[in-house]
Parts: structure tokens; C-alpha cells; sequence
């Protein structure tokens, strides 16, 4: 019995020790655990988070003339002619039908183009001057500055990133075009090089630079990188043109000039066939 009362007290303090000890151990990795989640949780706060596609919203009467509104104002630096612009954007006519192009939201891959080369209508190289990086803005473009001057597009473009570009001094390596469209439109994609040029062809993946011209049917005017006085820098096989652009350049050389004749259903928007001169300056 004397030996036995001995022990029992001596067990339970080594017992008490033990638990003591694992409460402690718990709290230790508890502790640890809080720590570890506060820094997650902190890293992730400081994270950008990516603005989501978003939805046009049209009014009900088609406007008269061009209307920016900034819903977001960004704090980067202001874009001018000649800045290279990086921009995700979603554009739908007076019914919120989407035209153009919610594939920079959906592939995750942003259209890149210089502001002011005449790649795109009057109303969206108007309407994105002065906008600042980092910010969303909403452009209501009425119809006879639209594509194709057609019909009234609403754009909400969010302006990724600017990359400075050099003042606009006029350079034009080569004359501005003639183009003859021919009395019946086109049914298929029709190229026809007018300078030959030299070294490789151009290939998809390649970045070039490009004066062009296109006109309608009629021989009017539609785009134009001459109406500006600067060369397109672009990305073949970027998809920022129709199928018709995209497919007619494939193999041309620098310093050739080539002619295009696009059907409707590859030309832009795919409403009515264009007839194109490009001069390819440089494959870099």
C-alpha cells in the first residue's frame, strides 16, 4: 500500500505534466496556424485583381455624336497618338447584341495596337484619347463614326497599359495608293502583289510594320494608317483583323506592296466586301 500511495502522486504529476505540455504544443501550432493565414490573407489583399467583362449598357435612342464616359478614371499615365495601347473591350450594337469582342476577356489576351495608326474607325481612336491606364471607359460611337460607318456601336474598353511612343513626324516611306475596286464583288479572297519585295515571307506569329489603305465598294475611304501620317506595328495571326487581312499578308515580303480584294463574308464585320493596298515596311 506505502509503495503504491508513493507512486500515485508521482503519476499524477507526471500526467498533469503531459497534458500541460500537449495544451501547450496545440496552442504553439494554433498560434502558427493564425500567423500563417493573417500573411495569406495579407498577400492576397495586395494582389490587382482583374476587372471583370464587362456589360454594355446602350441607350435607348442612337446618339449623334461621340460620348466618353470614364466609370473608372485610372491613375497610369494619359494615352496620346502614337502610344502603343494594350486594352481588353466589349462592343454591342443599339440592342446589346455583342459584335466585337469579348475574346480579349475569354482567351485572357488583350489587343495591343498603336493609337492613332488608322487600324481602326474614327470614333474609336477618338474616343480613347486622353483615357488614362488603369482605367474603363464607356464610348457610345454614333453611326457615321462607327465601323463601317453602319450602324452606332457601344464600346466599355478598360486601357490595360500604354507604352510611349514617339511624336508623329510625318514619315511615309511610300506614296498613298490608287485603289480600282472591280465592278463585282469579289466571292472569294483575291491577292495580287504589286511590289514584289525581298527576304522571307511574313508569317503568322511575326510582328510587321504597315501602311494600307482599304476602301468600300463604291472606292470610298474605310481605313486608312495614311489618313494619320504613321505606319501599323501588328501582330500577324493576332486576330485583331478579319479572316481577309489576316489570311491576305501571309507570305508577303518586306518592302512589297500588295493588293487585296476581301469577300464579304472574310472582310471586317462581314457586311460588305473591302479592297486593300499594303505596304509591308518591315518583318521584325
Amino acid at each position: 500500500m506505502s509503495r503504491s500511495g508513493a507512486r500515485d502522486p508521482l503519476m499524477r504529476y507526471l500526467t498533469l505534466a503531459a497534458v500541460l505540455c500537449v495544451s501547450l504544443a496545440l496552442a504553439a501550432c494554433g498560434g502558427d496556424d493564425a500567423s500563417s493565414s493573417d500573411e495569406v490573407e495579407g498577400s492576397t489583399q495586395t494582389q490587382p485583381v482583374a476587372k471583370q467583362t464587362p456589360d454594355p449598357n446602350p441607350p435607348s435612342s442612337p446618339p449623334s455624336q461621340l460620348v466618353l464616359q470614364d466609370l473608372e478614371e485610372g491613375s497610369g499615365p494619359t494615352s496620346k497618338k502614337g502610344d502603343e495601347l494594350s486594352v481588353h473591350y466589349v462592343g454591342v450594337d443599339i440592342k446589346g447584341k455583342e459584335l466585337y469582342s469579348n475574346y480579349t476577356y475569354n482567351k485572357g489576351k488583350p489587343l495591343e495596337w498603336e493609337l492613332g495608326s488608322g487600324a481602326y474607325f474614327r470614333g474609336w481612336e477618338e474616343g480613347l484619347e486622353g483615357m488614362r491606364a488603369g482605367g474603363r471607359r464607356e464610348l457610345w460611337v454614333p453611326k457615321h463614326l462607327s465601323q463601317e460607318e453602319l450602324k452606332p456601336l457601344f464600346y466599355v474598353v478598360d486601357l490595360l497599359e500604354i507604352k510611349e511612343g514617339e511624336p508623329n513626324d510625318g514619315w511615309q516611306p511610300n506614296s498613298r495608293p490608287d485603289i480600282d475596286p472591280p465592278q463585282n464583288p469579289p466571292d472569294r479572297l483575291v491577292i495580287r502583289d504589286l511590289t514584289e519585295g525581298s527576304g522571307p515571307g511574313v508569317k503568322k506569329g511575326d510582328e510587321m510594320l504597315v501602311h494600307y489603305l482599304g476602301v468600300d465598294q463604291n472606292g470610298k475611304e474605310v481605313f486608312s494608317s495614311y489618313r494619320y501620317g504613321r505606319p501599323l506595328d501588328y501582330t500577324l495571326g493576332s486576330r485583331a483583323s478579319a479572316r481577309g487581312w489576316e489570311e491576305g499578308l501571309i507570305g508577303m515580303k518586306a518592302g512589297g506592296r500588295r493588293e487585296l480584294w476581301i469577300p464579304k463574308r472574310l472582310a471586317q464585320g462581314g457586311r460588305q466586301p473591302l479592297f486593300y493596298v499594303v505596304d509591308l515596311l518591315e518583318i521584325k
